[in-house]
Parts: structure tokens; C-alpha cells; sequence
């Protein structure tokens, strides 16, 4: 028999193992049986080129056809339950593993078993994967916006009184706190353990330390100022030099004797409120009272010095103030060319008032030229002169005229 030769053509790459048309049959193969797609399969929107389009897609379902689509869904009812279970697998592939995802998938199964109790009624609107991961979407932010929108736990508004949260809410919840003093050291066994192992200790050795004497600090400002300064102040010259004099001779105060009993006692008082105050470890200890001394000295010092008449006069002499001894002058000084016309005027009236005083007194004398003018004066005036001060209205009138009158006849 001759051997079978295959129709196949051979291309260059084809040997034992390998031929390039099974190949390519092999994948037309595959790719026919892809693009076979169930009547109630979801289109995607890549394959709107590939996708059958049927006429229920965009027209009503009429009366008449609901039979027949029944008829259609009873005969392929093993093919539907098939496709949906396929469904249910490529939609636990595309969870990705969120929260809203997971609804996601969850709601898809709810709509599947829905669709399989439809199906024997009539039509079903399906939904694409997009519409029904954005109304999981859309659920999702309404529950946020209600969690928003809701009243927040007390921990978490702000500051709050004890009559705005629960009662004892407080107890159960760790609070921290920001401490402006220094706080207290917080005893733990180990330290109670390191305190009993230093006291053992000290006992063995017998290493007893006395109790620290407490000192009340003066916290009163003073002026830095040297002794001996400061006792030379408080005593004249004269007593500075009475006790060097008796310092340098050798000798001794009148009432020594009764100094040194004195001192002995308080000496003695000291100790015992020292011993007495060890006993209570100082905590009870009063302040000293100690007498404060005040000297004023309001007496110069050349006063203090002196030894002749003048040592009897008082000192208030020079303690007067300068005002006190000077008259204060009113109103501010200026110069003659900063006075305004009202000051010139008040000072002319002050000036006349002096002279006026002064003559008056005798003490100034008027010169010659103003007497024979007011002479002159008085002679024109006559005996009106002592009236003229006393004429109103038509008194003044008259005897105005009467004056030019006698004019126009002496000139006559």
C-alpha cells in the first residue's frame, strides 16, 4: 500500500514535533467557541462589536410573545441554570477583597437567585456589572454620611463636662493629663526593695547620720552694704572717736558685770532650745524675734559738728525746700517778645495800679510837666469838675453846651 499524504502544506518551522496549521486550527477552534455566548449572558462594553443584539433590548415584550418567551425560558431553563453558575464564578473572581466589593458580590448572588425564581414568570432586567457596583457604592456612602451625621461619642467631642457624657463613663476610660508641677514618684516594689536593702545596710555598719538642720531662708531684699560703713552711719563722729579713745586706753563699761551674766544666761537658754529642737528633728522651731533698729537722721552733719552759738538753733531752717523759701511766680515765664497783646495790656494795668499806690503814699512823686497839665485840666473843667462824675443824659448835654458857649464869648 502507498502511504496517506496529508493535504497539509509544511511551512519552514514545522518538524516531528511541531506544525503550524494544527496550531492555528487549534486556536480558530478556541476562539469560536469563546465568542458562543448564552441568550441571558451580560454584554461588555469592549464587545459591542461582537455582541447580538435582540429586539427585546429596545422595544416592550408584546402580549402575544409572552407565550412564546415563556416557551423559550421552559426549553432552556438546564442551559440558564448553567450561565448562572458561571456568573457566580466571574464575580467571586473580580472581588478584590474591600468591603464594598464584598457587598458587592454578596448583592450579586442575591440578584441571581432572584433571577432563577423570575425566570418561569417572564422577563428580567439585567443589570451590568458597573450598575451594580455603583449601587453598592452608593449604599456604602449613605451608611458614612449617616455615621457622619450622627451624634459622635463623647471621647470624641472635644471638651465635655461631666454632665454632658455618661455616668461613670469615666472610670473606663484611660485619660492623660498634663501636669504643670512636678509629680510624685510613683512607688513600685523595687523601689520599697532598694530602700529596706540601704536602712539593712546602714544598721550592719552602724552608719547613723544626724538630722539636717532645716534654715528658714530670708527672702528680703537688701541692699549690699559694707559694716563698717554702716555702724560709722548709725554713730556721730563724736562717739566714733569716744570709742576709739577707750579702746585704745583699756577701758571697761560701767555695767560689765551684769554684761557677762547676761550673756552667760542666753548662752545657756540657746542650748537648751537647740537640744529641745533636735528632739522634734527643727520642724517646730519659732523665728527669733530681733529688735530692728530705726535711725533717722534729719541733723547735718556740720550742725553735728559744731560747738559754738550756732549748735542751739534748729535744723528746720535748712530743711526748708527751695519753693518754700522762694516765692513760686504764677503763669510761665516767657520773654518780652513771646508776651501777646493781652499780656502787655495786664501788665501796663498792673504797673499804673503800683504807681497809683506809690503816689498816693507819698513815696513817689509826680514830675512837674504832669502837674501843670492836670492844672490845666481842673481850670477847663471849673466847678463841673466834682459833677461831671455824678451828670447823666440831658444833664450832660446842657452842660456841654453851656461850655462851647462860654468858649464862643471869650473869644469874642
Amino acid at each position: 500500500m502507498k502511504p496517506v499524504r496529508s493535504s497539509k502544506k509544511k511551512s519552514a518551522v514545522d518538524d516531528k514535533f511541531f506544525n503550524l496549521t494544527e496550531m492555528n486550527d487549534y486556536l480558530d477552534k478556541i476562539e469560536s467557541e469563546e465568542q458562543e455566548e448564552g441568550f441571558f449572558d451580560d454584554v461588555d462594553v469592549e464587545d459591542d462589536a461582537n455582541a447580538d443584539y435582540c429586539y427585546k433590548d429596545f422595544f416592550e415584550v408584546s402580549k402575544g410573545s409572552a407565550g412564546k418567551s415563556k416557551q423559550i425560558f421552559e426549553d432552556d431553563e438546564e442551559d440558564s441554570e448553567d450561565e448562572l453558575q458561571d456568573d457566580e464564578e466571574e464575580a467571586e473572581e473580580f472581588d478584590d477583597g474591600d468591603d464594598v466589593m464584598a457587598e458587592s458580590d454578596e448583592e450579586l448572588g442575591e440578584i441571581v437567585d432572584e433571577k432563577s425564581i423570575l425566570l418561569s414568570a417572564g422577563t428580567v432586567e439585567e443589570k451590568s456589572a458597573f450598575e451594580k457596583r455603583q449601587e453598592s457604592l452608593k449604599r456604602q456612602i449613605g451608611k458614612l454620611e449617616e455615621q457622619n451625621l450622627a451624634p459622635r461619642n463623647w471621647e470624641l467631642a472635644g471638651e465635655i463636662t461631666a454632665d454632658s457624657r455618661e455616668k461613670d463613663s469615666m472610670l473606663a476610660t484611660h485619660a492623660a493629663f498634663d501636669y504643670v508641677s512636678k509629680q510624685t514618684p510613683v512607688i513600685t516594689p523595687d523601689h520599697t526593695d532598694r530602700v529596706e536593702a540601704l536602712i539593712m545596710q546602714r544598721i550592719k555598719d552602724k552608719a547613723f547620720d544626724d538630722p539636717v538642720r532645716k534654715v528658714k531662708k530670708d527672702e528680703t531684699i537688701q541692699v549690699y552694704r559694707e559694716q563698717a560703713i554702716e555702724e560709722i552711719q548709725r554713730k556721730s563722729l563724736v562717739e566714733v572717736y569716744e570709742d576709739q579713745f577707750k579702746k585704745a586706753r583699756g577701758d571697761k563699761d560701767d555695767n560689765s558685770e551684769a554684761d557677762l551674766a547676761t550673756k552667760q544666761l542666753e548662752k545657756d537658754m540657746n542650748e537648751l532650745f537647740a537640744d529641745l529642737d533636735g528632739l522634734y528633728h527643727f520642724d517646730f522651731t519659732p523665728t527669733e524675734i530681733v529688735a530692728d533698729l530705726q535711725i533717722i537722721g534729719n541733723m547735718p552733719a556740720m550742725r553735728r559738728e559744731e560747738v559754738g552759738p550756732l549748735a542751739g538753733v534748729s535744723g528746720d531752717i535748712d530743711a526748708i525746700a527751695p519753693e518754700e523759701a522762694a516765692i513760686k511766680l504764677k503763669g510761665e515765664l516767657m520773654a518780652s517778645n513771646e508776651r501777646s497783646e493781652t499780656d502787655k495790656l495786664r501788665e501796663r494795668r498792673k504797673k499804673k495800679m503800683k504807681q497809683r499806690d506809690m503816689a498816693a503814699s507819698g513815696i513817689l512823686k509826680t514830675k512837674p510837666k504832669e502837674a501843670v497839665v492836670r492844672g490845666k485840666k481842673r481850670a477847663i473843667g471849673g466847678e463841673h469838675e466834682s459833677e461831671s462824675k455824678k451828670l447823666k443824659g440831658s444833664k450832660f448835654f446842657e452842660s456841654l453846651q453851656e461850655a462851647t458857649q462860654k468858649e464862643i464869648q471869650n473869644k469874642r
